[in-house]
């Protein structure tokens, strides 16, 4: 049996446990893009691969003595590096998601910017909620403009990270009525690279004139020299300014939010609905999506509410789907009467289903003063929207339609005839009258100018011898 010396059995040792953390390195490299796509997986197996073959020829080199240890945990360093930046950054370990509002998932420089505009019932109280949500969120507040002649308005300009951007502007726009809202996207990247590009031009040609200002000896040449160099400095930190700012905006979304507060006035709310039947409106309310069928009775109800703070009157109703006017619609009090801030004025109409349609009633209603004198703001209006659902009647009409039918028609033709006979009963005498021209007027003069008739030719009786 040979006896191995003390190196030798270092060597085996290294070998062994060099490979040991080889095949670890090789395991846990599997283990963690195994949740991956077929893509990263196909990469995975074959850095592995790499890293196993490598691990080999590693352990060849140090079996022959060619390598030694600290070279190869050198080697063994640098591969782990080199799996470790190869493979991507996992979600949840500090990596970002994808998002829609993310420029560096995109590999784009995208400036976000935004406008709204909402009107409040309270500017101060709506602007500090806004405050809240965008610090809430990481943002900050960079202006401010409040003014309170006439309608008070604030102008708050805040910026925010472009991944909070949308979750910011949805939460701003909920604060109260969105009146207006422009989000755009500008891609800067050209600009960007454009800039970058110059600054590198200016900052070689700010070193070269710095070399011939070292260089200069005549007072002439050191003069232009420091001229044209003060120059191409103030040049660069232009330049570098502008990236500067470029990159801010692309690293911070710009939101202009003005708040408005809503202004008292006069305002009215209509509230049409439906229910089957006729009782006089006794059963208003009914409900805004309503089925019934052909030629059932339906009573359609008209709510109007004061909703603003001066006083009304003179509330009326139209219905052009159902062909209603004022006159069609019964109010069940005095449409003429002062309607005070939050009353309201109920109205009714009853129709026969015919096919289903979506009324598209109005209400207009005129502001005054508490005394009734007209304010002249305008006719003040508001429109409903109720659904009425009806089932055609798909039968095969029979002898009580039919007889129906025919007194429909014989109501129409005596109608028409009493339209007639109403029309021209007034000109009864123009026929006499007519015969009394001709008899008296007209023919005489056609009989003056006729031409006599001819004379007959007289006879001769003849004379007998």
């Amino acid at each position: 049996m040979t006896r191995t010396s003390g190196p030798t059995t270092t060597t085996h040792t290294t070998r062994r446990a060099l490979l040991a953390v080889l095949l670890a390195l090789a395991f846990v490299a599997s283990a963690c893009t195994a949740g991956g796509d077929d893509s990263a997986s196909t990469e995975s197996e074959a850095s592995a691969d790499v890293a196993t073959d490598g691990g080999a020829e590693a352990e060849r080199a140090v079996a022959e003595g060619d390598v030694d240890v600290d070279s190869s945990a050198a080697t063994e360093e640098s591969a782990t590096e080199a799996d470790s930046e190869a493979a991507p950054p996992a979600l949840g370990s500090g990596g970002t998601g994808a998002g829609a509002l993310q420029p560096v998932d995109i590999g784009r420089d995208i400036v976000f910017t935004a406008t709204i505009e909402v009107e409040v019932d309270d500017v101060a109280r709506a602007g500090a909620e806004a405050l809240t949500v965008v610090q809430g969120l990481g943002g900050l507040l960079f202006g401010q403009q409040t003014t309170t002649d006439g309608t008070p308005t604030t102008t708050l300009v805040f910026r925010v990270v472009p991944a909070d951007f949308a979750t910011v502007v949805a939460r701003l726009g909920e604060l109260g009525v969105l009146r207006n809202q422009n989000i755009s996207a500008d891609d800067v990247t050209e600009r960007v690279v454009d800039l970058e590009s110059r600054i590198i031009t200016a900052e070689a040609s700010v070193e070269r004139l710095r070399g011939f200002l070292a260089g200069a000896t005549n007072l002439n040449d050191i003069a232009a020299l420091e001229a044209e160099l003060l120059r191409r400095e103030t040049d660069l930190e232009l330049l570098r300014g502008q990236l500067r700012t470029v990159q801010d905006q692309v690293d911070l979304a710009t939101i202009t939010m003005t708040l408005t507060q809503r202004q008292p006035g006069p305002e009215i709310e209509l509230e049409t609905t439906f229910y089957a039947g006729h009782d006089g409106g006794a059963a208003c309310q009914g409900s805004d999506d309503v089925a019934v069928d052909e030629g059932d009775e339906v009573t359609i109800c008209y709510v109007v509410t004061n909703a603003g703070d001066t006083a009304l009157t003179d509330v009326e109703i139209a219905d052009p789907t159902f062909d209603l006017d004022a006159d069609d619609i019964v109010a069940s009090g005095d449409p003429s009467a002062l309607l005070a801030p939050g009353q309201r004025l109920a109205f009714h109409a009853e129709v026969t289903a015919e096919f289903s349609v979506s009324s598209q009633s109005r209400a207009t209603a005129r502001p005054v003063d508490a005394t009734g004198a007209d304010l002249s703001l305008g006719l003040v209006t508001a429109a409903g929207d109720a659904r009425l659902d009806v089932t055609p009647d798909d039968s095969l009409p029979g002898f009580l339609d039919g007889l129906a039918g025919g007194w429909a028609v014989l109501r129409q033709l005596i109608a028409a005839a009493v339209l007639v006979a109403g029309f021209l009963l007034p000109f009864v005498w123009l026929p006499a009258v007519i015969v009394v021209v001709w008899r008296r007027v007209l023919r005489p003069r056609r009989d003056a100018r006729r031409p006599p008739p001819p004379a007959a030719p007289s006879v001769v009786p003849p004379v007998v011898p």
